[in-house]
Parts: structure tokens; sequence; C-alpha cells
């Protein structure tokens, strides 16, 4: 899980070189994917989840990639190929499907003095082009850094003027490499974003070091992965190293931790090659669903993917929220019958808001008043002709808004059978 993607010069090649995994069709309406090797390479990059509108759960999502041996990225899988496993107790898939919702994405670009000549020259060239590669609605933002982090462009989907400005970008003589910094910094750029997918994407050339050979930047490693995979912060960081100067193993750790993906090329002549890679990936993405019983607070997820004769698993941590404030009907039952003059009991569920008050409406005006827990009141049914009336439980604070979430129950006055709540 998690490993990362080394490409070695290569002579007498073309882009088509580099397919290495390809979809055949065995026919009977099914499309199988086929592997390049009988590995394959399984990231969790996050996971989000939300509270159900419609009951006590969690909506949950989890962003999922998978590589075949070669790095290429493994389309066509089905629900049947995922398995979930939320804090030891496997969980039922609801939906697979491509994730296709935009993206935001922070792109660094080393600009110390290692880079001078044909290093930032390919540097550019390269990241111009993967900019041209992202959706119509994705964000970009480009950073660049040495011993200095400038914002050359902040949020935008104007690629065009984001590949305009990275023409401009140049290395600096003499400066150092705050690569964690920039990392840092990075990360706290996406939390500004709304929810979604995320990512930060790091190039370098070297390692965190001043012009001198001491540590430039005031964040660790340790330090960067905390923040990205904090709830609020949580953003996966794709690292891209070049050359021989840069820590392989350091680069990898941080991407790993992070949920993204480590690319490693030798040298500028292959900057391309990675980059096309890193895009493929980001395209390349499966959103698993499933819903979650557990409260809120810290889980683990873990994904298994099986295909044919290859496996992998990767896990996560992840975070749930507190549930907001919301009433729930105790009584009556859903579905009995009530007669004549009927308890009607609401209870309160999550966190919020301190209640003032609970109103009881039927057909939008307000029977009952209530004002200390157990929020109940009783209600003539026998006072409303036969038809179908809707009950509504209105929370208020003090200061007589609405707080949490209204809930409704239905009714149907019955002069020979009672009434039945539905």
């Amino acid at each position: 899980m998690g490993d990362s993607h080394v490409i070695f010069p290569q002579t007498n090649t073309s882009p088509l070189d580099h397919c290495f995994c390809h979809i055949n069709y065995w026919g009977g309406g099914q499309l199988q994917p086929v592997l390049a090797q009988s590995s394959i390479d399984v990231v969790v990059h996050f996971v989000d989840g939300d509270p159900s509108e419609t009951d006590v759960s969690y909506n949950v999502k989890a962003y999922v990639s998978v590589a075949d041996g070669t790095g290429s990225p493994v389309n066509g899988l089905a629900i049947e190929d995922f398995t979930l496993v939320e804090d030891s107790q496997q969980v039922e898939i609801t939906n697979v499907a491509a994730a296709d919702e935009p993206i935001n994405l922070v792109l660094l670009i080393d600009t110390s003095g290692s880079m001078m000549g044909t290093g930032i020259s390919a540097a550019k060239s390269a990241a111009a082009s993967f900019v041209t590669s992202l959706g119509a609605g994705d964000r970009v933002a480009v950073v660049t850094f040495n011993d200095n982090i400038v914002t050359i462009v902040d949020f935008t989907t104007d690629h065009q003027s984001a590949r305009d400005r990275i023409s401009l970008v140049d290395a600096t003589r003499g400066a150092g490499t705050c690569l964690y910094d920039a990392a840092y910094q990075a990360v706290q750029m996406t939390a500004t974003v709304p929810s979604g997918r995320r990512a930060v994407v790091l190039f370098t050339d070297g390692v965190d070091e001043t012009a001198s050979g001491d540590p430039c930047s005031a964040n660790t490693p340790d330090d960067v992965i905390k923040i990205a995979t904090a709830g609020g912060t949580r953003a996966p960081v794709y690292t891209m190293g070049m050359g021989s100067k840069v820590d392989r193993n350091a680069l990898k750790r941080l991407a790993t931790n992070t949920g993204g993906r480590f690319f490693y090329s030798p040298d500028s002549n292959n900057l391309d090659i990675i980059f096309r890679e890193l895009s493929d990936s980001l395209r390349s993405q499966y959103l698993v669903e499933f819903s979650s019983q557990a409260g809120p607070g810290a889980h683990t997820l873990a994904v298994t993917v099986r295909i044919l004769n290859a496996q992998d698993t990767d896990t996560r941590n992840f975070l749930l929220p507190n549930f907001p404030l919301r009433l729930i009907f105790a009584e009556p039952a859903e579905g009995s019958e009530v007669s004549g003059e009927t308890r009607v009991r609401v209870e309160t569920f999550g966190q919020g808001q301190t209640i003032n008050s609970v109103l009881f409406q039927i057909n939008g005006a307000t029977t009952a008043t209530v004002t200390t827990s157990p929020y109940e009141t009783r209600i003539d049914f026998s006072e409303y002709a036969e038809g179908s009336l809707t009950i509504d439980a209105i929370a208020q604070g003090a200061d007589g808004n609405r707080i949490g979430t209204d809930i409704q129950h239905g009714a149907k006055p019955c002069s020979d059978c009672g009434n039945r709540y539905r």
C-alpha cells in the first residue's frame, strides 16, 4: 500500500510506451480489469463523514485509488472488488463510483539554487502541462519555495492564468530549500477551501536545508503529517523528487502517511512522465461510500481490494463530527393506532444550542409549547375531522429562533378506527 513510483531513464520511447494497464472485454456485458503485473497498490487518500439527515448515522465517503505493479491506474472496479472494515467491523458498501467532483490542489515548486538551469525549465514545463490536464472545475493554487514561501497564484479555475504565472517562475541562486514549511503552509491553504477533494503536490530536487547546510524549516515532517491528517485540514500530500540529492525515504514517508503517493525521477528528462502519472492518479480515484453507525470521534477504516490473484489493503484514520441537535419522536410508536387524547413526546439527540422550548404544531398551528424536559404534550385527536394531519416538533432557543432540525409525524384521524400514525 502506498508504494512509490520510480521512473528510470529511457530512450526511444513515446507516451504509448508507458501505458501498462488496459481493459479487456470478455463478453457477457462486463468489463474486466487486466493487470500488467500480479500485484496492486491501494491508497486511501482520505475519509469524510457527515451526519445523515434521515436517521442517526453517518454518510461516509472514502476516496481511494488502485494502481497495478507499474503504477498505472486500475479502472473498472465494482462494489464486489472492495471490502471495508470500520474499527475492526466489516461494513456494507452502498456505492462505488468514479470520484469526479472537483479537486482543490496546491502545487509547490522548488525554486532553490540547485534548481537553476535545466531543472527549473523542465519543472515549469511539466507543471504547466499538469495544470492543463486539470478538469474545468478544479481549483489550483501555485506556491514557490526556497528560503521564502510565495503564493504566486491563489485558488483559481483560470488555468491559463496559472500557466502564465508558472512560466515566470525562476530559481534563486544560493537559496535554500524550506520544503517542510512550504508543505505545512500548503496544507493550511487547503483548509480554507470548501469540503471535497483536496491535495498538495510537492516538487523538489533537494532536502530541507539552507545554503549553508543547516535545517531550513521550523516545521518537521511529523508536523506536516499531523496537520495533513487532522480532521479539519486533512489533505493528501503527493511528493515528487528529482535527482540524487533528494531524501526518497523521507518524501515517501510524507506521502504514505498523509494518503498521497511518492513519484521519483532521476533527472529532469522524465518530469513530464511523473507529472502525467500524477494526473492519471488524481483522475482515476474511486469514491467508496457506506453508512456508519459509529459515534462521533476518531475511527479507522481499512479498504481491501481483490482483483483476480492480487490483493492489497490500506488503512486511514478519520474523524466523525458531533451530530447536530435533533428531535426524535418517542411516542406514539411509528405506525401505531391512536384515539382520543394521546401523549406525544419527543427526545433530543446530538449537540448544539440549549433548547428553551419545543413547539408542537398540527398542520402548522401551534397546539402546545413545552419549556422543560421531558418534551411532551397530550393531543385530543377526536377534535380533528377525518383526513391527514401533520404534526411538527420545533426546538427554539432563548432568542426564539429555531435550532436543530425540525421533525414531522403524520396522523390520520378516523372516526371508526382510531387514529393511525404513519
